[in-house]
């Protein structure tokens, strides 16, 4: 029996482990003014973003502390101002092959034409353990946005509202996460949809748009890899929740779960029910 769930186990961690698969996105519009309206094919968005973390004193000792838990926020789930786009979007497209960005606006003064891409995650849960913080809830809303728009509501003031430059794509739920040592890293599934469906993946020979791969057996996966940043003191005086903010980089890539990924998955899972009958 323990050998049949610890099979399950790593079934399951073998099914979820994340590698990035080549995507590209498809705008609808020649911005780039070369004839067509997509990207080139990239690995992953490379970005920066500013966080606010809200820490909890489980344990009562006064000091962050094994127990003790987090709950953070970004990008647009703390506003939705010219400020907090210039604090969180994407700044290239990593791994760019043949083609071009088609107007994708990495930073600087912005030319007409030119879209970003933003995002902002809400309550993304851990528990401080002896190995870091680990991860287990969340969820991360993606957005691409007017950049001329955005830059012109930053010269009128970074507390201007731009929400009506934003146009929300689709969210990411968060399973796992946690410190590797010398990174954070976040994974899970896309699990809605709202504005137009224009990222897609590597399929085969062929690609799918998100919204086709999400409906894939073992659905889209993501994972996001940031770099950790230590905890600034180590005290809740006297209060009982500790407010850390940050500025972090890092990147997000995208994979389609491969079969056989997705076969050993289920020999696991079998081989574990089978054993709970016996065992009844």
């Amino acid at each position: 029996m323990k050998k049949l769930l610890t099979a399950a186990v790593v079934a399951l961690s073998f099914a979820g482990t994340v590698s990035a698969d080549p995507i590209f996105i498809d705008n609808g519009v020649d911005f780039g003014g070369n004839g067509s309206t997509q990207t080139g094919w990239f690995d992953s968005l490379q970005f920066t973003y500013a966080s606010n973390s809200l820490l909890t004193d489980v344990n009562g000792d006064n000091v962050v502390s094994v127990g003790d838990t987090i709950a953070s926020n970004s990008g647009m789930a703390l506003g939705t101002t010219a400020g907090n786009v210039l604090d969180t979007h994407s700044t290239a497209l990593l791994g760019l092959g043949f083609g071009d960005t088609n107007g994708f606006w990495s930073g600087g003064a912005p030319t007409a034409g030119q879209w970003g891409i933003t995002f902002g995650f809400t309550d993304i849960e851990g528990v401080l353990t002896n190995a870091g913080f680990q991860y287990s809830s969340g969820t991360i809303n993606l957005y691409a946005f007017d950049a001329v728009a955005v830059a012109a509501a930053s010269l009128a003031g970074a507390g201007t509202d731009v929400s009506g430059a934003l146009t929300h794509l689709f969210d990411l739920d968060v399973a796992t996460g946690g410190d590797t040592g010398n990174s954070t890293v976040f994974s899970g599934n896309i699990i809605d949809f709202f504005g137009p469906d224009s990222f897609n993946i590597a399929y085969g020979n062929d690609s799918k748009t998100f919204g086709d791969a999400s409906l894939l057996p073992g659905g889209l996966r993501f994972l996001v890899s940031n770099d950790t940043q230590g905890i600034v003191g180590n005290s809740f005086g006297n209060e009982t929740t500790l407010l850390v903010e940050g500025q972090h980089e890092g990147s997000i890539s995208f994979n389609v779960p491969e079969p056989t990924s997705i076969a050993i998955l289920g020999l696991g899972l079998l081989g574990f029910a089978g054993a709970r009958r016996r065992k009844s």
